[in-house]
């Protein structure tokens, strides 16, 4: 063995006192989003269940869910969940389907997906609540579309190969004039854009011409930030388009989101399917959906996953069977989903699922193991309409300013209004989103004029807001009320609404990786210099994140927007502060023949001393 100074060998640090301490997750249950617009044959929609913290040791939490009217709203997936010690930090979803159309003209009809109380061993559990999911239903209408194809899924590493994205116009309408787009990235955010395989820039101009096919290709590129940051989230924002042809001119496309993976890899057996849904177009190319392990298997042995689909005849996986190994367990394979062709008649949205099977393993960490299906919606290009609000759901914005977005407010285009419509947009939480219009000052309420004038279409801006709390992403909603108009067939009637959810500001979540931050050379073992570089920090009174650096990390540096020194672990409580129980901890490690990530709660930090067995040292 090696020693340094005080000749520190193998001692624990697990009993002793930290100066700060951090306060357990209260027992909860979080739903997202809590209020729906649906269309009747229209597309389902994935309500996301979890609860805020583990149960009881050996206890589960029972949610039973059901439709108050199962004519507007059927819940597709199974209506119980349950959560335990090893499931309850992951969302369960509710797959939401509307009703189908031919029940008349009975207008749009309110219903509700209401929970059972918990049932529950845990006393902490037992009888809580959630809260009930509200949903409106409503009628289908066509309109001219932009399509942007593949919209979500996207994944990459941080140094790896990006993707193309196809920009194209919607088959049912064809233009009378040039379409453009503008799509750019927010400052925060680790992509940038190219146009026909050009200079990478943070923001790209599509026109899309007769000469041109009305099609184009943008690419996406991940960018190395030289941090520790974990996986990060981000989003390619599309504006409203601009065009003389009137059908086409202030369609807001989808916007582009996906995610880029840092080297932090989580050591707890399981298997990360991304996205758990996705939304295709008919007769277009397919999304991918990314699949890897959480951590290796044991040597000798294989991870394989089945795959299939509930409907061939609106997509099939490929490859139907995916196989992970000792050697390829942390490389991303891809499970292609190719939607069915068009023609088969006006059968509108169609849902369905790409089903896993169970790991089938050696390792019986992970046989038997479950799966995450994929929830996929195969659209046409038909949208409902009467006074709507566009998106309705999955709207974000973040605290520090870098997202916000915006939502179309418009009166049906084959119902056209006789008069002027006037709604009221307002949020009830100020604190975390406010609403802007035509550049207007951000407020808690803004008035929307539908006028002839402006084709009975308005866009209204969300504006995330910092609250300086360290309180997680906050889910929010941008509610209406009914609009006023001399027109009797829009006054009164019910405005669409629409939910999302505003980013903290407190920087990204962070995993525990294989190796240790101050391990820079991903050897196992800690070296001298290595070693010294903690020494730094100790020395200097705090420490910060500092792109270009060995380790990502500087000694008084203050950027705090990356994941914590491995060292910095305060009982899962950071304070960028390398204190001197955190310096012998590694010290511990330099002085022994290496360490390894253990399970999480077998030591302070996640990892163990190594020691060689006898005469290997």
């Amino acid at each position: 063995m090696r020693a340094l100074g005080l000749s520190i060998v193998l001692f624990s640090f697990g009993g002793m006192a930290f100066a700060q301490s951090c306060n357990s997750p209260e027992p909860g249950i979080t739903v997202w989003p809590t209020d729906l617009s649906l269309v009747e044959d229209g597309a389902s929609v994935v309500v996301r269940v979890s609860i805020d913290a583990p149960p009881a040791a050996g206890e589960t939490v029972t949610i039973n869910w059901a439709s108050t009217d199962l004519t507007e709203a059927t819940i597709f997936s199974a209506a119980t969940l349950v959560f335990d010690e090893t499931n309850w930090a992951f969302p369960q979803g509710l797959l939401i389907l509307p009703g189908g159309s031919g029940d008349g003209n009975d207008g749009d009809v309110a219903s509700s997906i209401t929970p059972s109380a918990v049932v529950s061993g845990d006393p902490a559990y037992s009888g809580l609540t959630a809260p009930n999911i509200n949903v409106t239903t409503r009628n289908r209408d066509g309109i001219a579309t932009i399509q942007v194809d593949p919209a979500s899924g996207l994944e990459f590493r941080e140094d790896g190969l990006g993707a193309e994205i196809f920009i194209s116009l919607g088959p049912d309408v064809v233009p009378t004039a040039d379409v453009s787009v503008l799509f750019f990235v927010p400052p925060s955010y680790p992509v940038q854009l190219s146009l026909d395989g050009a200079t990478q820039l943070p923001s790209v101009y599509v026109e899309l011409t007769e000469a041109n096919g009305y099609f184009k290709t943008i690419g996406v590129h991940p960018q190395n930030n030289g941090r520790r940051d974990g996986t990060r989230l981000f989003n390619v924002i599309s504006t409203p388009s601009t065009s003389n042809d009137p059908a086409f001119n202030g369609i807001d496309p989808n916007d582009i989101s996906g995610r880029t993976i840092d080297d932090g890899i989580p050591v707890t057996p399981g298997v990360t399917v991304w996205p758990t849904v996705l939304e295709l177009v008919e007769s277009q190319t397919a999304s991918q959906v990314s699949v890897v392990l959480n951590a290796p298997p044991m040597p000798g042995e294989t991870v394989q996953i089945d795959w299939s689909s509930s409907d061939t005849t609106e997509a099939a996986p490929s490859p139907s069977t995916i196989v992970f190994n000792r050697g390829n367990w942390d490389v991303p394979q891809l499970v292609y989903v190719l939607p069915g062709a068009a023609g088969d008649g006006n059968d509108g949205d169609v849902f369905f699922l790409i089903v896993s099977s169970a790991v089938v393993s050696g390792d019986p960490a992970y046989n038997g193991l479950a799966v995450p299906d994929v929830v996929v919606t195969t659209d046409n290009t038909d949208v409902a309409a009467r006074v709507f609000a566009y998106p309705a759901s999955g709207l974000v914005t973040s605290e520090d300013g870098s997202i916000n977005t915006s939502f179309e407010v418009f009166a049906s285009p084959s119902v056209s209004p006789l008069a002027d419509v006037e709604v009221t947009y307002f949020t009830p939480t100020p604190s975390e989103v406010l609403l802007s219009l035509d550049g207007s000052t951000p407020a808690a309420e803004v008035t929307v004029m539908l006028t002839a004038a402006n084709s009975y279409t308005a866009t209204v801006t969300v504006h995330g807001q910092a609250d300086n709390v360290a309180d997680g992403d906050s889910i929010f909603g941008v509610l209406a009320y009914d609009p006023v108009s001399t027109d009797p067939f829009y006054n009164g009637t019910q405005a669409g609404y629409v939910s999302g959810i505003n980013l903290d500001d407190q920087g990204p979540a962070c995993v525990r990786g294989l190796f240790h931050a101050a391990d820079q050379d991903e050897s196992g073992t800690i070296g001298l210099a290595e070693l010294l570089r903690l020494v730094q920090f100790y020395n200097s009174g705090g420490y910060g994140c500092l792109g270009g650096t060995e380790d990502g990390f500087g000694p008084g540096a203050t950027d705090r927007l990356c994941c914590p020194h491995e060292s910095d672990y305060s009982q899962g409580c950071p304070d960028w502060n390398i204190d001197l129980s955190e310096l012998l901890r590694l010290i511990q490690f330099y002085n022994v023949d290496g360490y390894t990530a253990c399970p999480d709660d077998a030591t302070e930090d996640g990892y163990c001393p190594v020691l060689a067995l006898e005469g290997e040292s």
